[in-house]
């Protein structure tokens, strides 16, 4: 999954996410992507994989609009923002940490 050109994911706001259960490398590499907050609405509490959803996204500017995402503790987060040039702050886990491989912990 390369995508080093896209640049705008407005289109993906109105995406129906409930059903979604992984984002595997799903904008791995999206170099030019500089704001998450058009996922912001994505119903993400069935995701069991991000595993590398953002690796290489080293653009990014701003991802607070993935901060209120309610996450499911028990999903897999491996390397989730590797090598991105910056990660959210998961509000429904204060305590959860990222480790240097960007890997999400939450303590549940």
């Amino acid at each position: 999954a390369e995508c080093s050109n896209l640049i705008d994911i407005r289109s993906l706001f109105t995406w129906n996410t409930i059903n979604m259960t992984t984002t595997l490398q799903m904008f791995r590499n999206c170099s030019k992507l500089k704001k998450l907050d058009f996922l912001k609405q994505w119903n993400v509490e069935k995701l069991m994989n991000l595993s590398q959803m953002f690796r290489g996204c080293s653009g990014l500017e701003n991802v607070s609009g993935i901060n209120d995402w309610d996450i499911n503790p028990n999903a897999n987060f491996t390397q989730m923002f590797y090598r991105a040039s910056m990660y959210p702050e998961f509000t429904k886990f204060p305590n959860g940490t990222w480790d240097s491989y960007r890997t999400f912990t939450p303590n549940a």
